[in-house]
C-alpha cells in the first residue's frame, strides 16, 4: 500500500509536533500545520467559553480580560470566539489586533477589538493618546457599542497598569492582582476576568484525552493489516475506548487534580505534549533524540516497537531523558507521587505472589494487568539461586509493575470490604500520598457537592496538630492543645509554653472550602466563622498527608521538613495573633478557654519567663 491508503497517517505525523517541548500549539502555527498535513486542527473548548460569548452578545457594557501563562491558549479562545461569531477564520490573518462588527442579543451594533498580545508594540501610544490600549479600557467600560478584547499574561497587564502612573489604571491593577488570588473580588463594573490559570487541570486533561482519542481520522487503522497489534492503537483504546474513559483516564486525572489542589497549573500545550507522548512516544534510545512514533514505523517493524511504545512507561516519562523527565513540568510533578518507589509489604506480595483466594468474595479470582516481561522476570527470580542482574532486573520491573498496577487496580472492586478499606492494601499506598483518596473524599468531592462547605476538624487531625505544636504525643484523653513558644524546636518539652489557642473570645477550629469557586480545604481558626480576623491554613495534600502520619507517630522524610516548616509558620501566626489581642484588649487573665469546632475545649495559659 502507498502511504496515502493510510488516512490515519497524515493525522498521527501532524500530532507528532506536539510533543513534549513542541510548538506547535501556539495558536498562530496551529492552521499552518493542520493545513501542511491536511487534517482537521486540534479542537479543546475552554470551559469559559461559552461564557466569554454570552458576554459578548449581551447588550451590557463589557471589556474582557483573557489572562494565563504562556500556553494557557488564550489567542485561541479568541480565535474561537472569532469563528463563532463571524461564522469562519477568516480576517483573523496575522495582524495583532483585528476587529469585528457584531450584533448584540438585543439587537445592537458592538465593535468587537481583538488585541492578541499585550505585548506588542503597535498600539503602544502615549498615555494621553486615545488610540492607547490602556485608555480605551478604562474609558469604555460603560459604552455598549464597543467592547475590547485582552489576551495577556498575568505580569502583562499589571506591569502596563502601573507603568501608566495614572492613579485610576494604578488603582484597577490592585484590583486584578487581588482578583488573581482571590476569585471572590468583584471586578470594575463592566470589566470582566477570565483566568485560564485558574481552570480545572483534571477536566482539561480528560478533554484532551477525548479529543485526541475520538478523533474520526482513527477509523483509517481499520485498513491497516497491523491494525490488530499496533502498539498506537493499544495505547488509545487504554486511554478511551467506546465513548468513554478508562480508568487509567480516570486515575491519572485525579493526579492532576491533586497538583492543582497543591498550586500547580500545566499549560494547555504541555498537557497536551504529555497526552501525545502517553499514546505514541517510543523509548529512548541513547544518542537517538526523544521521539514520537509514527505509521510507517509500526508498519516497519509492529512486533518490534511494543515494547518501545509502552502506555506505562510513557505516563510517567519513563520513555524519555533523564534531563528531559526532571524539566518537563508534568513529568516532573508527577514524580513528586514517588510511584513504582513507594509501596506496602502487601501490595508487593500481590505482585509476587498473587490475590489470596481469602482475600475476595465468591469463588471467582480476579486477575491483575501484568506485562509479560514482568511475569517472565518473576518467574527467573523465584527460580534457585537467581543471578545479581536477575535481582536487578527483576527490582527494576517491580517498579513498572507498580506504576502499572496504580492505574489499572481497583481494590474496592475485588477484595473484601474489610480488606478494601485497610490504609496498607488502599492503592494510594503506591504513591507519596496513602491518605489521597480520603483527602479527595472527605474533603475536595464532599466540598464541592455540598451548599454548606464546613467541616469539623477531626481526630486525626487534631492529633497530629498536638504533636506539631508540643513535640510530643497526644495523651490517651486530650482536651487541651498545647503550643510551646520556643520557635522551631518542636520537640522541646521545656521552656515556655503557651496552652491552647490564640485569642481570648470563644473560638471554633473548622475546616471550610477556601472559596465558592474552590473545593481546597482551609483549615481556620477563628472567634467566629464570619469574622475576617481568621488564621488560616490550606489543607493542601501534602499538608494534609504530613498530618496525618505525624498523628501515626512519624513523618516521610521525602516532604517532612517542608511541610514541618509550614506547619512552624502556622503556629507563629496563631501565637502572633493571641499577643496581639491581649496588646489590643488590655486582657491580664492568664487562661483562656475556647471550643473548638464541635465540641472539644481548649485552654491557653501564659507562664511568666524566669
Amino acid at each position: 500500500m502507498q502511504p496515502s491508503d493510510y488516512p490515519i497517517e497524515a493525522f498521527i505525523h501532524y500530532l507528532t509536533t506536539y510533543g513534549p517541548g513542541g510548538k506547535t500549539l501556539y495558536d498562530e502555527f496551529v492552521a499552518g500545520a493542520a493545513k501542511r498535513s491536511g487534517v482537521a486542527p486540534i479542537k479543546l473548548v475552554s470551559d469559559s467559553f461559552t461564557q466569554f460569548i454570552e458576554l459578548l452578545t449581551s447588550d451590557e457594557p463589557c471589556n474582557v480580560l483573557i489572562t494565563g501563562v504562556a500556553g494557557d491558549g488564550k489567542t485561541y479562545l479568541c480565535r474561537q470566539a472569532w469563528e463563532h461569531l463571524k461564522g469562519s477564520v477568516e480576517g483573523w490573518g496575522d495582524k495583532n489586533i483585528v476587529e469585528l462588527d457584531i450584533q448584540t442579543v438585543g439587537g445592537l451594533s458592538r465593535r468587537v477589538l481583538f488585541v492578541k498580545d499585550l505585548t506588542d508594540g503597535d498600539y503602544d501610544h502615549a498615555l494621553d493618546d486615545p488610540n492607547n490600549i490602556l485608555n480605551m479600557l478604562i474609558n469604555s467600560m460603560s459604552d455598549p457599542t464597543f467592547t475590547l478584547v485582552i489576551a495577556c499574561n498575568h505580569g502583562q497587564i499589571l506591569k502596563k497598569l502601573r507603568d501608566s502612573n495614572y492613579q485610576p489604571l494604578v488603582a484597577l491593577a490592585e484590583v486584578i492582582e487581588q482578583r488573581f488570588f482571590d476569585k471572590s473580588v468583584d471586578m470594575p463594573k463592566g470589566l470582566f476576568l477570565f483566568d485560564l490559570k485558574q481552570s480545572r487541570q483534571d477536566n482539561m486533561f480528560k478533554k484532551i484525552v477525548k479529543e485526541i482519542c475520538s478523533r474520526e481520522e482513527w477509523q483509517g487503522c481499520q485498513r491497516c493489516t497491523h491494525c490488530n497489534i499496533c502498539p498506537i492503537k493499544k495505547n488509545r483504546e487504554a486511554l478511551y475506548v467506546n465513548g468513554e474513559f478508562t480508568q487509567i483516564t480516570e486515575r491519572m486525572a485525579l493526579l492532576f487534580r491533586l497538583l492543582e489542589l497543591e498550586g500547580l497549573h500545566f499549560p494547555i500545550r504541555e498537557q497536551l505534549g504529555f497526552v501525545l507522548n502517553a499514546v505514541l512516544g517510543k523509548s529512548h534510545i541513547p544518542n537517538v533524540p526523544d521521539s514520537l512514533a509514527e505509521c510507517h514505523e509500526v508498519r516497519a517493524d509492529p512486533n518490534g516497537l511494543v515494547d518501545q511504545i509502552d502506555l506505562f512507561d510513557n505516563l510517567f516519562g519513563r520513555n524519555l531523558t533523564r534531563y528531559k523527565q526532571l524539566n518537563t513540568s508534568t513529568f516532573a510533578a508527577i514524580r513528586r507521587f514517588e510511584i513504582g518507589t513507594a509501596t506496602t509489604r502487601f501490595l508487593d506480595s500481590i505482585l509476587i505472589d498473587g490475590i489470596k483466594r481469602s482475600w475476595v468474595d465468591g469463588t471467582d479470582m480476579p486477575s491483575l494487568d501484568l506485562s509479560d516481561r514482568f511475569i517472565q522476570s518473576r518467574r527467573r527470580y523465584l527460580g534457585d539461586q537467581p543471578s545479581e542482574e536477575t535481582v536487578a532486573e527483576f527490582h527494576d520491573q517491580l517498579k513498572r509493575a507498580r506504576r502499572r498496577l496504580f492505574l489499572t487496580w481497583n481494590p474496592e472492586k475485588v477484595l473484601k470490604p474489610s480488606l478494601a478499606s485497610s490504609s496498607d492494601f488502599s492503592i494510594w499506598s503506591l504513591t507519596s500520598l496513602p491518605h489521597a483518596r480520603e483527602y479527595l473524599l472527605d474533603f475536595v468531592e464532599s466540598f464541592e457537592e455540598r451548599s454548606n462547605r464546613i467541616k469539623p476538624i477531626d481526630e486525626k487531625l487534631f492529633t497530629g496538630l498536638f504533636q506539631v505544636m508540643t513535640g510530643c504525643r497526644v495523651p490517651q484523653v486530650a482536651s487541651e492543645l498545647i503550643i510551646t513558644t520556643r520557635g522551631a524546636e518542636v520537640s522541646s518539652k521545656a521552656g515556655q509554653l503557651q496552652i491552647a489557642s490564640f485569642m481570648h473570645k470563644k473560638s471554633t477550629i473548622y475546616i471550610q472550602a477556601e472559596s465558592e469557586a474552590s473545593a481546597l480545604p482551609v483549615l481556620n481558626f477563628t472567634s467566629n466563622p464570619n469574622q475576617k480576623d481568621t488564621v488560616r491554613f490550606k489543607l493542601t495534600p501534602r499538608r494534609y498527608e504530613c498530618l496525618m502520619e505525624i498523628s501515626k507517630g512519624y513523618t516521610p522524610s521525602s516532604f517532612s521538613r517542608e511541610c514541618i516548616s509550614e506547619l512552624m509558620g502556622l503556629k507563629s501566626k496563631l501565637i502572633h495573633e493571641y499577643r496581639k489581642t491581649l496588646s489590643s484588649d488590655g486582657w491580664d487573665d492568664e487562661t483562656v478557654t475556647i471550643t473548638l469546632f464541635p465540641g472539644r475545649e481548649i485552654e491557653i495559659q501564659v507562664e511568666s519567663e524566669k
